[in-house]
Parts: structure tokens; sequence; C-alpha cells
């Protein structure tokens, strides 16, 4: 029990290695990136892909912005937006642009649902993020040599591993493209027979410092206590939208997200 606790543990690490919210901060490698990430379901499920874009910047410092449009609809022209202007402290700001409000969320390492990798944002406090807690013996990891992604130099890995029971059937892959340099993961791939395929890719526009203003805590927010949020995983979730908890529907809304 203990020895699959730490394999389990050890994945979570792997997970959030190369995410663009870590602790503790990249000092001096300030960026700015375009982000896009695509849900491919079995097709089987007959349901099309889900897609969603963000926006990376980092400056100098280790401050991080990262804007996400929803995928909700009547939320095509909104954002949901995270910052974290003052480094000293042990959270972010997530901020609504359409309501003016900040609120505060702590985190260690990567915030779960906040800006791990396969974030498809549906509300400003729901994500969809296909997130598997572990993986199970034999693993097989193998590296795919070096390449340039936009510019950067990057490392792949690919490890194969066999589904946790409570969560699918058969063989998954990850496949990772990893930045030293920006200590950032480029590129993403997980495939499975359980939720299919989930790709992510950062595209860098920029090398320059980002502008400082972007970084801070707009004057005119409230700053608001954290209600809550909701990470609806693909590998836990039941597919029977009319039995969700009603705390589920309030944070994602009362229609049934994308690729549920």
């Amino acid at each position: 029990m203990d020895e699959e606790r730490e394999e389990n543990r050890a994945h979570i690490r792997a997970h959030g290695r190369g995410a663009i919210l870590v602790r503790p901060p990249v000092l001096n490698s300030p960026f700015s990136g375009d982000v896009e990430t695509t849900w491919r379901q079995p097709p089987s499920s007959g349901k099309p892909a889900v897609r969603g874009t963000a926006r990376y910047y980092r400056d100098s410092a280790g401050r991080v912005r990262i804007e996400q449009p929803l995928l909700s609809a009547g939320h095509t022209n909104q954002d949901r937006v995270i910052v974290t202007p003052d480094l000293t402290k042990r959270f972010a700001y997530l901020l609504d642009p359409s309501t003016r409000r900040a609120t505060r969320i702590a985190y260690v390492g990567t915030p779960a649902g906040v800006a791990a990798h396969f974030v498809l944002p549906v509300t400003v406090s729901c994500v969809i993020e296909a997130f598997r807690p572990g993986l199970r013996r034999p693993v097989e990891e193998q590296s795919l040599g070096e390449e340039t992604m936009s510019g950067v130099h990057v490392e792949g890995t690919r490890i194969r591993g066999i589904m946790p029971a409570a969560l699918g059937v058969g063989e998954t892959t990850d496949e990772r493209w990893f930045s030293p340099e920006l200590q950032l993961e480029m590129r993403a791939r997980t495939e499975d027979r359980t939720i299919g395929v989930v790709e992510s890719t950062v595209t860098i526009t920029s090398r320059a410092e980002p502008p400082a203003a972007l970084f801070e805590l707009p004057a005119d927010y409230e700053v608001g206590q954290f209600d809550g949020a909701t990470a609806l995983n693909p590998y836990t979730m039941s597919q029977a939208w009319s039995r969700t908890s009603a705390e589920i529907k309030r944070n994602c809304g009362p229609a049934r997200p994308p690729g549920f």
C-alpha cells in the first residue's frame, strides 16, 4: 500500500513539472506564448472534439499571468484570468473580468484545477482537467530525444503504463516535451481507451519582458472570498450530467459541459 501511494505521489509530482504556475517561481526566463489544448474522445463516443486556448505571460521575477477564454455558451468573449502579483504570498488571484472581482487561490506547487496540464475552463469557477491520479506497473519510460520547438530546446519522454482499475482498462501513454531553459512543458499528449487523446501545445510568441501592468491586481477589482471551484475530471466523473450534484452545476452552469 505504501509503495502504491508513493507511485501516485511521484506521478502527481511529474504531472506538475513544467506547468506555468509552479513553486519556486522560475526566474530570469520571461516569455509570452499561446497555448492550444484539444480533447478528442474515442470515436465510439460520437462526441466532437473539445478545443480551448490560453495565453501565458511570465516576467523575469517569475510572476505569471494566464488568460483563458471560457468554453461555455454565451461566454465566447469572456476570459478567466490568473495572476501572481506578489510572489512572497502563497496564493494566486483568480480574476473575473465580467464582474471585476478577484479571489485568492492558495497553492503549494501546482494548484489543481488552475493551471496544470490539460485545463479547459467551462466557467470562471469550473474547469475540465483530464488528470489520471497514477499509473500501475509495468511502466516503460522511453527517451524521445531532443528537438527545437518554438525556438527553444526541448527534451522528450514517453511513458507507457497500465490504467488504474478504478479509472479504466488497458494501456495509457503519456508524451511530454520539456524545455529546461524555460522550465516549461512545451507539448504534452495523453492517450488511452477511457477518454481518448488530450493534447496541449505552447507556442512562444516573444522572449521580451512583458509589461509589468499585466501582473498587477487591478485597482478597481473587488477582492472577495473564494467560494470554491470544480475540476471536472473525465476519468472520475460520471458521464450522466443529469445526476450531477447541485454544487457542481452551480459552478459549471446548468448546461452540459463540452465533452460530457
